[in-house]
């Protein structure tokens, strides 16, 4: 019983994170500093990109070509849920972390999720599952999210809500409409079931220049040390590198740090 107990404990360690919610919410951009930040402490950690219709975690060319997976055969249903299997597998066996951008295929998550009984799965190899759901300002992204609850096919162990300050209107303060939201009484459902958390992510106004330049996160906060590489001017490069602080002491004070890999 004591080794079985210890290897139980040893793959509780394994966490699987599904990005999940309304599209065009920054969470392609959350899985990849996410990933980064893991990378950056030394944590080693897969990544999937299940969209195959629009690129998504992939896109992050430096940190795919360390540590992403090959994506699905095709955008079909059926290939997607056998990769999200594969994928699902990939961590277990290797004993890593995944991210997975599914992106606009919640409702194929919903049901490979539902056709696993994916908690009940993961809990039988010591997985835990993440849901990272985005949401922005619009009453209908907590809808989005609260709907894909109720049908019962997502439902992991842990919910981080994560508020996407960019989606504030100019001009208003968001620390106003995100307290809204916390508070909102629509993630009663959530909380019944899970352990629920929201973090605020913070907007940067250089993401295109940090996209175009090929540079990953950090790098694009720290100037980096390869020679071959462009740097961002010192502003931008300012900028950027206080946005990734900000994110990373939000989690710590949320207490999440240990929800994430």
């Amino acid at each position: 019983m004591t080794g079985t107990n210890e290897s139980a404990s040893t793959q509780a360690q394994i966490k699987i994170y599904f990005k999940a919610g309304r599209g065009n919410l920054g969470g392609t951009t959350v899985l990849g500093l996410l990933a980064e930040r893991a990378l950056q402490a030394g944590r080693p950690i897969l990544m999937a990109d299940a969209d195959m219709r629009n690129e998504g975690i992939s896109k992050y060319t430096t940190l795919y070509q360390n540590c992403g997976l090959s994506r699905p055969t095709s955008d079909r249903q059926p290939d997607v849920q056998s990769y999200l299997t594969d994928v699902l597998s990939l961590g277990v066996s290797k004993q890593k972390p995944v991210f997975i951008d599914v992106g606009g295929g919640d409702r194929t998550l919903e049901e490979w999720a539902s056709t696993n009984d994916i908690n009940t799965l993961s809990a039988a190899m010591g997985v835990e599952v993440v849901g990272l759901f985005m949401c922005g300002v619009d009453s209908g992204d907590i809808d989005y999210i609260v709907n894909l609850w109720k049908h019962g096919g997502f439902r992991p162990q842990k919910a981080l809500i994560i508020l996407n300050e960019h989606t504030v209107p100019p001009g208003y303060i968001a620390q106003d409409y995100m307290y809204d939201i916390l508070v909102d009484p629509r993630f009663d459902v959530i909380r019944q079931d899970a352990e629920l958390e929201f973090l605020f992510f913070p907007s940067n106004p250089y993401m295109k220049e940090i996209t175009a330049s090929g540079l990953s996160f950090y790098e694009a906060g720290q100037g980096g040390t390869d020679p071959k590489k462009p740097k961002l001017d010192p502003v931008r490069q300012a900028v950027t590198g206080l946005w990734v602080k900000k994110f990373d002491d939000e989690i710590k004070a949320k207490g999440v740090d240990s929800w994430l890999p």
